[in-house]
């Protein structure tokens, strides 16, 4: 299951990770964003996963930056096998998304998220499935060498694995335990930097 999903162009300091952690925690964020100006600079998409329990459309809730990204439920806005389904969100009464970990995807067709530098996915997870590799966020790039541009996943001993080709380099970081697949909800979070620094955080801890 994931619940609001974020993307910035730069790489989150640590007191930032905090900050937007616990913003996130205990109720659904709404824009303007509940945080610092600092922290929610640099937000390029903000998809809270409130369009249940019908919707095949994820709205992107911040166009402050480069315009709305609406992600599709599946490969299309109609109805198919490979749409995640609707559930119920980290706080009662809110709803967020459930992946099968086979073929369930969100679509962002040519979204405008291809970084070269700095970059920082957040998210919140919930999971106890385990022997599978599941992608969170993906950047694909069909017909490149490049590809995928960057990755955020859980592998098949429950670790996490962070991702990025830049095309001149390609740089993993992984989580040495499995530390999301305990079916409880857990905020997750992975930036890049200019420097190729990379850092994975778990409820707002380097992992």
């Amino acid at each position: 299951i994931v619940d609001e999903v974020m993307i910035f162009r730069r790489a989150l300091t640590l007191n930032e990770v905090t900050l937007l952690k616990d913003a996130t925690a205990s109720l659904k964020i709404s824009k303007p964003l509940p945080i610092s100006a600092q922290t929610s600079s640099g937000i390029v998409a903000y998809w809270p996963l409130e369009e249940g329990p019908s919707g095949t459309t994820a709205l992107d809730a911040d166009s402050s930056q480069s315009g709305t990204t609406d992600l599709f439920l599946g490969p299309s806005a109609a109805a198919e096998a490979a749409d995640p389904k609707w559930t119920n969100g980290r706080v009662v009464g809110t709803y967020a998304l459930e992946f099968d970990g086979v073929d369930d995807f969100l679509n962002g067709g040519t979204n405008p998220f291809a970084f070269t530098s700095a970059f920082t996915v957040s998210l919140w997870v919930k999971t106890a499935k385990t022997g599978t590799a599941m992608s969170l966020v993906e950047k694909q790039n069909p017909g490149s060498s490049i590809n995928p541009e960057y990755s955020l996943s859980i592998n098949t001993s429950g670790g996490l694995v962070f991702t990025v080709n830049n095309g001149a380099n390609t740089d993993t970081i992984s989580t040495p335990l499995a530390y999301v697949t305990d079916g409880q909800w857990h905020h997750v979070l992975a930036s890049y930097d200019a420097t190729r620094s990379q850092s994975i955080f778990l409820d707002a801890f380097d992992v």
